[in-house]
């Protein structure tokens, strides 16, 4: 008896000891990696403004715009930490996060692709990297710096992203001002009246396709139909006016897309102006 009394004594003691090592004895055994999981590419920042034109020359412009990308992490132990780089190309990247517990971040995008001369810095994503009490780590690139921009005239600032077509139907008018981007939007007060944005995404790709109008007094509500499906119904009014804002955005697979939009002509604010088209 006093065997076993003294066997389940020293059993116990061990199991006490077991129980009581530190956290950090217990994940040195931890050689697993976090689970992290990210979009293919970031979205535009539904809400923000995109720059005016910096100009080079009578023919060349770039603009640049806020981006923002949403991830999540698990891990056996529990707890994730976050770290994020903005990547450029041509320049060092640096950090937005350190030692973070937050899932989101803002980064730039930009039309930049050297077309002003000089050695780039143009953005082309960012870099997310999770990592858990043991030290293990698990990163991810999320493309998304190098931006497309389709003008209303149907001009493009950039040679790197993939571009929409634009369409219009006939009440359309075109207004001038150093307050849009490129210094001309399209203008309607017609109900019914359409535009068309035609984006082709390449096997395996993803883009976001996001429309930059101006907000005011007098703006409007429009519908949003994505390759013929109803998907949204969008207001323009603010009360003070702001141009060249990112008032909605898709995320689209591969394939040939169509993203139409309809004037509701709202009764006292009719107007919709469409500035430009973004993709990624």
């Amino acid at each position: 008896m006093m065997k076993t009394t003294k066997a389940l004594s020293a059993l116990g003691s061990a199991l006490a000891l077991s129980v009581a090592l530190p956290a950090s004895a217990l994940s040195a055994t931890d050689t697993t990696a976090p689970t992290l999981r990210t979009p293919i590419k970031s979205s535009f920042l539904v809400g923000s403004q995109v720059s005016p034109d910096y100009d080079c020359s009578t023919t060349m412009s770039y603009l640049d715009l806020d981006e923002t990308t949403k991830w999540s992490g698990s891990d056996d132990s529990g707890a994730v930490s976050y770290t994020v780089e903005q990547n450029f190309v041509g320049s060092e990247p640096y950090f937005l996060l350190e030692d973070s517990r937050l899932t989101s971040v803002q980064s730039q995008g930009s039309t930049y692709d050297g077309n002003c001369g000089g050695s780039g810095f143009s953005p082309s994503g960012i870099t997310v990297y999770a990592q858990d009490p043991a030290g293990n780590t698990t990163d991810r690139f999320v493309a998304g710096g190098v931006v497309g921009v389709t003008q209303d005239d149907g001009t493009t600032t950039t040679r790197y992203a993939r571009l929409a077509k634009l369409s219009f139907s006939p009440d359309w008018a075109r207004s001038s001002c150093v307050c849009w981007s490129h210094s001309t939007t399209r203008k309607t007060t017609t109900a019914g009246a359409a535009a068309t944005a035609t984006l082709t995404v390449p096997p395996g790709e993803a883009s976001h396709l996001g429309l930059v109008m101006a907000e005011g007094p007098g703006r409007g509500k429009f519908r949003v139909y994505v390759d013929g499906v109803r998907h949204a119904t969008v207001g323009t009014y603010a009360a003070t006016s702001r141009p060249r804002v990112i008032v909605w955005q898709v995320a689209l697979r591969a394939g040939t897309h169509k993203v139409r939009i309809v004037n509701l002509a709202t009764p006292g604010r009719p107007r919709i102006d469409l500035d430009a088209v973004l993709t990624n």
